[in-house]
């Protein structure tokens, strides 16, 4: 073999070394982050062929009858219907979010799937203006939470800006709670005060001690569920609008999240349209735009 044609099997067995070696950069942070995506869609899953399994699933009006306080259980009944399965959940919504110290709405697109009253997780898409996308992923589970955000869905970052708080969640995922509205009451741990008096609950969440206020309208309806951390002097509020009835109850069209409320430092962190609802057992998999 000639000089030339070593260098050129050399030039070219280098060229390939580098292709793997960059596929293998880019493959391994993607499937890491498929991974934890399809453990999310998969204890989803595994929830509803549990709930499939039962000989009789739980209703909302069975759920609800077991509820202390009859002003509590007439709230739940204008919100639910009564045929409602009080299983797993799944729903998708659209519409932007802001990363800190940013007032720039980025648009984007979110899967969430709920055991009601003991597991929240959604996952995000967040549209960058000129560099691709930011994929997250957050879970809520007893009072703890979890995140994890890649660029492009191969980098994982941690840059302090594009992070929501624990707080933020926790609220976030207690205020979507509105979808299935008996787990403020049952499953939640809250300890509610002054449960037949006027338009405001409020109450404490135990363990961990965050205080919970939900605010009604005259019609009963939610405006607003606010989770304050009085250790941390912080507040996340998740107002509803856009009320309407569907086929599994009363429901909002919208949601906001605002951080540091009625403040100066008042900040709308996400907002958020809602899809079509997919309960179990009609529900089968992940949710469908």
């Amino acid at each position: 073999m000639t000089g030339s044609g070593l260098s050129l099997w050399v030039a070219l067995g280098t060229a390939l070394a580098a292709v793997l070696l960059a596929s293998m950069v880019l493959i391994l942070p993607w499937l890491r982050l498929r991974r934890i995506r399809l453990q999310i869609e998969g204890r989803y899953l595994e929830a509803v062929a549990d709930f499939h399994a039962q000989k009789a699933p739980p209703t909302a009006a069975r759920v609800i009858a077991q509820i202390s306080g009859e002003s509590a259980r007439r709230l739940l009944r204008g919100m639910t219907v009564d045929r409602q399965p009080a299983g797993p959940a799944c729903w998708p919504a659209r519409g932007w979010l802001r990363y800190d110290q940013d007032q720039r709405e980025r648009p984007v697109v979110a899967d969430t799937f709920s055991i009601p009253g003991v597991w929240w997780a959604q996952i995000r898409r967040v549209r960058l203006r000129y560099l691709g996308w930011i994929d997250e992923m957050h879970e809520v589970e007893e009072g703890s939470v979890s995140s994890g955000y890649w660029w492009l869905g191969v980098w994982r970052i941690h840059h302090p800006a594009a992070r929501s708080s624990e707080l933020a969640l926790r609220a976030q995922a207690l205020g979507e709670a509105v979808l299935t509205p008996w787990v403020w009451f049952a499953g939640q741990g809250i300890e509610w005060e002054d449960l037949d008096d006027g338009r405001t609950r409020v109450g404490r969440i135990r363990p961990g001690g965050l205080g919970i206020r939900l605010q009604l309208d005259n019609l009963d309806r939610p405006i607003h569920l606010e989770l304050r951390d009085d250790a941390r002097g912080e507040r996340v509020r998740l107002e509803y609008e856009g009320w309407n009835w569907s086929d599994t109850g009363l429901r909002p069209r919208r949601m906001r999240l605002i951080e540091a409320p009625g403040t100066v430092n008042a900040f709308t962190r996400l907002e958020l349209q809602l899809g079509i609802v997919q309960w179990a057992p009609a529900a089968a998999g992940p949710p469908s735009r």
